[in-house]
């Protein structure tokens, strides 16, 4: 037996003892090693995961409170889309019945308008030639007017205008008007029958109806627009100069009422040669 190796023995069992002593204090020191690492791994892992946890967490928030911004903003905008398309049908209601309103209106004027140009021709075939318009005939046309609606005011006092002017003056009648000419088709001149060639050949150039009258030795003529009401006279005087010059009165602007232009509403007083540029103007604004 050795003497230097304190362990030795003749024992076999005993040697087997100290070395599995020895392997496990190898053993468990290596597992408190590994447990350690281990845990210290899994604190590392537990704080990463907190911090990722709680970062995740925040996102969430704020994701939630965008999301239920964004819902809100939709359902204002939802709610305005509504609003806006309630009021833009309320508004296409309101003008569909304005514009039956104003169809039906003129569908009225039209035929008051038909009425009165047949009164009128009735009358024109009863009275001679150079004598006065029947004052019972005109006084009981202007009681049939009066009795109309509010909404033919305008034509109905344009066209009281006319009769009223006509039971105070006389038609003149050249020798070319003492045969009548009966009009046919859909122009203004068309729809009744003149007594003067000139007269039916004015009406059809300025697509109005057009009555000459004398007033106070003063030469007028009274243009009548059926369709709309508009209505004026255009008297010859006489500048300081001796010049031939014409005076425009508006006696009724009829349906033209909102959109004439403003030298339509006042007394205008143009040579004869701006005639053309005239009638042009008013033209312009019939058939626009």
């Amino acid at each position: 037996m050795n003497p230097l190796i304190p362990f030795q023995t003749s024992n076999p069992n005993l040697q087997m003892e100290v070395l599995y002593a020895k392997l496990y204090s190898k053993y468990t020191n290596l597992k408190k090693e590994k447990e350690s690492e281990f845990d210290e791994l899994n604190r590392d892992q537990e704080v990463k995961f907190s911090k990722y946890a709680d970062a995740a967490d925040e996102i969430i928030e704020h994701l939630k409170s965008e999301n239920e911004k964004l819902t809100g903003q939709v359902d204002e905008l939802k709610n305005e889309l509504a609003s806006i398309r309630s009021s833009s049908e309320e508004q296409t209601v309101h003008y569909q019945k304005l514009l039956t309103e104003e169809n039906q209106k003129n569908a009225e004027l039209s035929k008051e308008i038909e009425r009165l140009q047949k009164l009128q021709d009735n009358s024109h075939d009863d009275t001679p030639a150079e004598e006065t318009y029947d004052v019972s005939a005109t006084k009981s046309t202007k009681k049939r007017k009066l009795v109309h609606s509010t909404e033919d005011r305008a034509i109905s006092s344009a066209d009281l205008e006319l009769d009223r002017q006509a039971d105070q003056h006389i038609m003149v009648q050249p020798a070319c008007c003492q045969r009548k000419i009966h009009g046919s088709g859909g122009d203004v001149a068309g729809t009744s029958s003149v007594n003067c060639v000139f007269q039916y050949l004015v009406e059809f150039v300025v697509g109005m109806k057009v009555s000459p009258l004398t007033q106070s030795n003063e030469l007028c003529i009274l243009v009548h627009h059926q369709s709309s009401g508009y209505s004026f006279s255009l008297t010859w005087i006489t500048n300081s100069k001796g010049e031939v010059e014409l005076l425009y009165r508006v006696l009724s602007l009829g349906t033209f009422e909102r959109v004439a232009p403003e030298w339509m509403k006042e007394t205008l007083v143009f040579s004869t040669s701006m005639c053309s540029v005239f009638f042009e103007r008013v033209s312009r604004v019939i058939k626009s």
